[in-house]
Formats: structure tokens, C-alpha cells, sequence
């Protein structure tokens, strides 16, 4: 018994030493692990690739292995507008690629990471707005007039970290039918980029619309077409005029435009019409000499035509005048 209990004494210091080592080596052991952070959103700056110690917050007591972390690579930057997602999983296998065990890691914070550029985001809307009171502060238009926009207009990004941003337009350039604008972002200390606006200038002006189906020769009136106020590209023409009481020269859909160039005058009405009884008439200051004929042709106003004198059977030719007598020209030989 004695002998039991002095061996167990003996046993006694090596136990001791090995609780004393055990929290020692506890305590090594928990002084190299990385304590990383994961944070649920980060922005970077654009450019460079993403590093592990920009987008988490990496602790640990062995400062070696923290500084290592932190440079391993992610991948490349964001692009404009776009997020991209790290998990842990994914993280902890860049870790263990640059020889990090994964022993020594610990997770705290979000599961995911979303990063996303550095960057401010202007809409279309804020831009042209920007365009539009300069315009209408330098080059106003009469009432209807309208500066419709030729530009494609995007999301306008812009680097973050520039403090309150602010816009700035100027004119570039004009004409009768366009108008440039230059817009410019500016941050607090320096201007940020610049986008320029290509603006038509729509003036007030008039068309006529067919109001039914306009056949080919049909003359254009109130029942068959309507005048309305619009705008256009470039000055209105000052020679504009009613189309009412012309011909169209060509068929004109319901609820078309009717064009200018598809109207033309109207002709004269025929005024004598062939084999009828007509007046010829000479009038000259003081005296009037008239006689009975029969025309041998039609005749419109103006036009000249063949006559028979009714009593003497010549053949003269004659001018259709506006009231349908017709005055002789020149008298046929036989």
C-alpha cells in the first residue's frame, strides 16, 4: 500500500508540469489566429485589384501573418455600377491557397461581403435639367417653341470621395436647326468630368392634315382638311400660307400631313367648248367691233383657240377671254 501511494506521489510533479505547459500552449495557439471581419458592404476605389485588407478588417497578434493577409488578392476591381459578392467560403480559400491554415482563422461579422466601386451616380434626368436652365436663361424660345434632346443620355458615374457635387453648364456652340451644351461635374476641389448635349430647336409652326382619304385633282378645303398649330426643327417658313382652294397632285391618306410640293394651282375651267356659238370682239379705245362665230375647239381662259366667223366663214384664231367672248388674233389664209 505504502509502495502504491509513493509511486503516485512520484507521478505527481510530471502532471503538474503538464497543467502548468497546457494553458501555455492554449494561449500560444489562440495568439496566431487571424480574427478577420467581415463587413456586410465595402466601397473601393476604382483601379488597382481588390485585396483582402481592403474589404474586411484582419486582427491578430502574430503581425507577420496579419500583413500577409491583408495583400492577398481578390480579383479585380468593380466595374461601374456592379457588385461583387465574396463569402466566407470563398475567402477562407484564399486564405489556405497563400498558406494560412485554416485552423488559424476566425469569422466575425456578415457572411457575404458586397463590394461595389467608390462612385456617385448622376441620373439623365438631373443633367438635362442642368441644359435646360442655361437655355433658358441665354437663348429663350417664343411660346410653343420646344429644345428637344439628340444626345443618348446614361447613368453618369463619377468617383466617390469628392465631398458635394455640384453642375455647371456653358453653350458651345448654335444654329437655326441645333444647339450644344457642355455640362460639367465638379466636386469640392477640382471638376470631375464633362458631357455634352446636342439639343434641336422645335419653333411654332403650321400643317395641314387630310381629314379623310384626298383623291388626285381633288381641291383642298375646309371639309376635307384642318390646319393645326406644331412645332418643328429650324425657323418656320414666313412664306407659309393656307393650302386651301389648290389641287392636290397626288392621293393623301386620312390623317396625313398634306406637303406643299404635292399641291399645285388649280387649272382654269374650260370656258368654250367646241361647235358653240361665241362672240368675237375687237375693243380699242373709242370703238368696239363685234361678230357672231362658231368655236372649233375648247378653250380655257387665255388660251388660243380656232373661230369661224358665222356671216364671212373665215377662220381666225382667237384668245379666250375671262367673260367667254373671244378676241381674234390672227386671221387664217386660205
Amino acid at each position: 500500500m505504502r509502495n502504491r501511494i509513493s509511486m503516485n506521489f512520484r507521478k505527481l510533479p510530471i502532471i503538474a508540469v503538464a497543467i502548468c505547459v497546457l494553458p501555455s500552449a492554449l494561449l500560444a495557439s489562440q495568439q496566431q489566429v487571424l480574427k478577420i471581419y467581415i463587413p456586410r458592404t465595402i466601397q473601393v476605389q476604382a483601379g488597382a485589384d481588390v485585396k483582402l485588407g481592403g474589404i474586411a478588417v484582419i486582427q491578430g497578434e502574430d503581425t507577420a501573418m496579419v500583413a500577409h493577409a491583408s495583400q492577398i488578392g481578390m480579383g479585380r476591381c468593380p466595374l461601374p455600377g456592379e457588385q461583387i459578392r465574396f463569402d466566407r467560403k470563398v475567402i477562407l480559400s484564399r486564405l489556405v491557397a497563400n498558406g494560412i491554415s485554416s485552423s488559424k482563422v476566425s469569422f466575425t461579422g456578415s457572411d457575404t461581403v458586397g463590394i461595389t466601386r467608390n462612385e456617385r451616380l448622376i441620373q439623365p434626368g438631373a443633367i438635362v435639367r442642368c441644359a435646360e436652365d442655361l437655355l433658358a436663361k441665354l437663348r429663350p424660345l417664343p411660346t410653343g417653341g420646344t429644345y428637344e434632346l439628340q444626345t443618348r443620355l446614361d447613368e453618369w458615374l463619377l468617383p466617390g470621395g469628392q465631398g458635394e457635387i455640384t453642375m455647371r453648364a456653358n453653350l458651345v456652340s448654335e444654329s437655326n436647326n441645333q444647339i450644344i451644351v457642355n455640362v460639367i461635374a465638379a466636386g469640392e476641389s477640382c471638376d470631375l468630368g464633362s458631357k455634352r448635349l446636342v439639343f434641336s430647336v422645335h419653333l411654332p409652326r403650321y400643317e395641314t392634315v387630310a381629314l379623310r382619304e384626298i383623291l388626285p385633282g381633288e381641291t383642298i378645303t375646309p371639309q376635307n382638311a384642318q390646319i393645326r398649330a406644331t412645332t418643328g426643327a429650324g425657323p418656320a417658313d414666313p412664306d407659309w400660307r393656307h393650302p386651301f382652294g389648290l389641287v392636290s397632285a397626288a392621293a393623301v391618306p386620312q390623317g396625313s400631313i398634306i406637303h406643299p410640293r404635292v399641291l399645285k394651282a388649280p387649272q382654269p375651267a374650260t370656258l368654250v367648248r367646241r361647235n358653240q356659238s361665241v362672240v368675237m370682239k375687237v375693243s380699242r379705245p373709242g370703238f368696239t367691233i363685234s361678230a357672231l362665230g362658231i368655236a372649233l375647239q375648247d378653250g380655257k381662259t387665255g388660251e388660243l383657240i380656232r373661230v369661224q366667223n358665222t356671216d364671212t366663214k373665215r377662220v381666225v384664231t382667237a384668245k379666250v377671254e375671262s367673260d367667254g367672248t373671244v378676241e381674234p388674233v390672227v386671221e387664217e389664209r386660205s
